[in-house]
């Protein structure tokens, strides 16, 4: 093998292991080497590194040449490139480079799959691409079909890019549990292959469905991992600074919470990279302050998402802009998010689009049909994992109920709210629940602090995975540590939440409501 191709290859492991730093070493190496021979393999490889330090204008644009750089005989690489070109343009949302995602888009349709049965990649290729150029409503069927392809024994993601689209695919559909169900596979098949930026991404996605689903000392933990392991790649943890902002959004901590948005502002002045970062950020922001029952301030924070509204990560702010607007009073806001809401859901199909729809369509009718529209939504939330929305949903029918007087209804409704939020940690939620029981003359007490809120960010992480049941050595395994580190930190947990055994993790760290 020629030296230039055996310094790519080694540039290619580099990447594997989260290391952008010595794979442009490499690279710049093989150029030297390489002359205008092995063009569309040197440029991808300098877009997948920028996409691991944060460049994703610059990785868009080298990852679109590669792709035309391809010879004809080489679609399915040409193809496969158009895929990471979309991950970057993702990130790259904001800045408005010369490559966006309708320039990537019209490259994959110009450039179809080879003839036969399509595989993951063509499928979601050709979904992302039709939901770029024509919309949610007529991608939807493909982006179910690539989920569904994705989710087939034996069928699993083999680069961060495919990784990454099929995710947000599922998220687009509202689809949790194939978003998990997607990620925690990759981050099995990413330990075993020793691939950590793969790991990276796969680690943060699982930590994002935990909190959607209320399993929140589990989402910190993965978060925790997540932290660490970008802190390993990159050496500073830049690229982890508010990863976890919708957990302390739905944990109402709103010191922190805002503290991610303004540094995501900081960010944005300088122009570095990361739209989905911040879609992810402001609504985080929408959440908290409906949480906290600062309407007027959430409907400030969605009318953003609304306005520039995103080909991706822009649905949840039109559900936060639904419940602000007819909150606060501002009823034609909230009419113009459920107007662009409706359709993109109901393509989506699935419960937690429909259920979400149901209610924010309950927020502006009245009456028997608002009544209705809030049963119809607890009934699809409750066959979804996703517990957050369904206490919210339970929260929004109860208060509805209250205000019509209908006390014996809306006390079953809220206290199903409370007691969901406070078994979860939604402390924001939690309180504005309590506040609406005691105005119909039901005292519930505050839920007392989770044990885990006193552990580090290492222990709760070490703790989450002993609750659920894994021994030291499988802990040292997934944390690349020894089985003693492992002995050593839970026997901190155990001394701080005045425990003994490891078999009352569970209980102590998922604590109940405690009357007053």
């Amino acid at each position: 093998m020629p030296r230039a191709a055996r310094l790519l290859a080694a540039c290619e492991a580099a990447l594997a292991a989260g290391r952008p730093d010595r794979a442009q070493s490499l690279l710049q190496h093989a150029v030297s080497d390489a002359g205008t021979a092995h063009l569309a393999r040197r440029l991808r490889l300098q877009g997948a590194i920028h996409i691991q330090t944060g460049r994703e204008t610059q990785a868009a644009a080298d990852l679109l040449a590669a792709a035309r750089a391809y010879s004809p005989s080489e679609r399915r690489a040409a193809r496969d490139t158009l895929l990471e070109a979309f991950q970057a343009v993702l990130g790259a949302s904001w800045l408005g480079g010369d490559v966006t995602a309708p320039t990537v888009a019209r490259a994959a349709l110009d450039l179809p799959a080879a003839p036969g049965p399509p595989d993951p990649a063509d499928l979601l290729l050709t979904a992302h691409a039709t939901q770029v150029l024509q919309g949610p409503e007529a991608a939807a069927p493909l982006l179910r079909a690539a989920v569904r392809a994705l989710a087939e024994p034996g069928t699993g993601p083999s680069d961060v890019g495919l990784l990454l689209l099929g995710l947000i695919a599922a998220h687009e559909l509202w689809d949790g549990e194939a978003f998990r169900a997607l990620a925690a596979r990759t981050v099995e098949s990413s330990r075993d292959l020793g691939a950590l930026d793969l790991l990276r991404v796969s680690l943060h996605a699982v930590a994002s469905a935990d909190t959607w689903f209320g399993r929140f000392t589990e989402a910190e933990s993965n978060f925790a991992a997540f932290r660490e392991l970008v802190g390993a790649i990159d050496g500073s943890g830049r690229l982890a600074e508010g990863s976890d902002v919708i957990l302390l959004a739905w944990r109402g901590l709103a010191e922190a919470t805002r503290a991610a948005m303004t540094a995501m502002d900081v960010e944005r002045s300088g122009q570095a990279s990361g739209g989905v970062r911040l879609q992810t950020t402001r609504t985080a922001l929408a959440v908290l302050e409906n949480g906290s029952s600062r309407y007027a301030h959430a409907l400030a924070v969605a009318r953003l998402g609304y306005a520039e509204d995103p080909v991706y990560f822009g649905n949840p702010a039109l559900v936060e802009m639904v419940e602000a607007g007819a909150r606060s009073g501002d009823h034609e806001a909230a009419h113009a998010a459920l107007l662009r809401l409706t359709p993109r859901a109901s393509a989506a199909g699935t419960p937690w689009a429909l259920g979400l729809l149901a209610r924010s369509q309950a927020l502006l009718a009245d009456g028997d049909e608002a009544d209705g529209l809030y049963r119809r939504a607890l009934g699809h939330l409750r066959t979804t994992g996703v517990r957050t929305e369904l206490a919210r949903t339970h929260l929004l029918y109860g208060e509805w109920l209250r205000r019509r007087h209908h006390r014996g209804e809306a006390r079953e409704q809220l206290r199903t709210a409370f007691q969901l939020f406070s078994r979860m940690g939604a402390h924001a939620f939690a309180e504005r629940t309590r506040h609406e029981l005691r105005a119909i003359g039901d005292r519930t007490a505050r839920r007392t602090p989770a044990g885990i809120s006193g552990l580090t960010p290492r222990e709760g992480h070490i703790a989450g995975l002993a609750a659920r049941g894994a021994t030291n050595q499988d802990i040292a395994t997934q944390l690349f540590i020894s089985a003693s580190t492992v002995e050593y930190h839970l026997r901190k947990v155990f001394q701080k939440l005045a425990i003994t055994s490891r078999r009352q993790l569970p209980r102590v760290l998922e604590q109940p409501a405690t009357p007053s």
